[in-house]
């Protein structure tokens, strides 16, 4: 939960995938997403801390989700941009707050919440 640099470990981790060819999904959807006001690569992976933040707001951040007409944040395992080592990385479960490490990149199908900075 130290970590807060998202924008430069997806900056870090894009850039080592593109100069080893490697397929890296999660920051390859990241970076491709936008909205309206906001174009591709102003969106980033939050890292560990920044995804703690997010959990523990999330009553607040589901109750202005609904109010906007937007679907709430799932209880579901999210990634962060905060690497473990070269096998794992951090994520946060949303039902509990429970944080993994370790967890394979390649074979776990967990959340990717885009965020920006502010």
């Amino acid at each position: 939960t130290a970590d807060w640099q998202g924008k430069s470990n997806t900056a870090t981790i894009v850039a080592y995938c593109n100069a080893n060819s490697k397929t890296c999904p999660a920051f390859d959807y990241v970076i491709s997403y936008s909205t309206a006001g906001t174009h591709t690569g102003d969106w980033y992976l939050p890292a560990g801390g920044e995804l703690n933040a997010i959990y523990g707001n999330k009553d607040v951040l589901n109750t202005a989700l609904n109010k906007m007409g937007g679907t709430e944040l799932p209880d579901n395992n999210h990634w962060s941009s905060s690497e473990y080592d070269n096998y794992g990385a951090w994520s946060q479960r949303f039902s509990d707050g429970f944080i993994h490490f370790g967890y394979s990149k390649s074979s776990y199908n967990y959340y990717v919440r885009p965020v920006l900075a502010f």
